[in-house]
């Protein structure tokens, strides 16, 4: 909802990273944000690193953002990311 009602730019980063398997199928999450907020407001971006935080850490660095949200794998990826506390 932020997305619409901001007329902002959602950045999905995916961080590969040496210590963390990867245990989503990538295209399949990419098919489910982009059916829940277009492709036009969504960004999907990859990148390759040690550790999550120094990939974190390396994008945001070249990428300064406005609002940092994480997920970790026990849940659901959207249970996590959609979750309200």
């Amino acid at each position: 909802q932020l997305v619409r009602d901001f007329g902002a730019t959602l950045t999905v980063l995916k961080v590969n990273a040496e210590n963390q398997p990867n245990v989503f199928d990538d295209e399949e999450v990419a098919r489910e944000f982009r059916a829940a907020y277009g492709a036009d407001t969504l960004r999907i971006e990859t990148v390759e690193a040690r550790t999550v935080t120094d990939g974190l850490d390396e994008y945001l660095h070249a990428h300064p953002a406005d609002l940092v949200a994480m997920t970790y794998h026990e849940r659901g990826f959207f249970e996590n990311l959609l979750r309200i506390n």
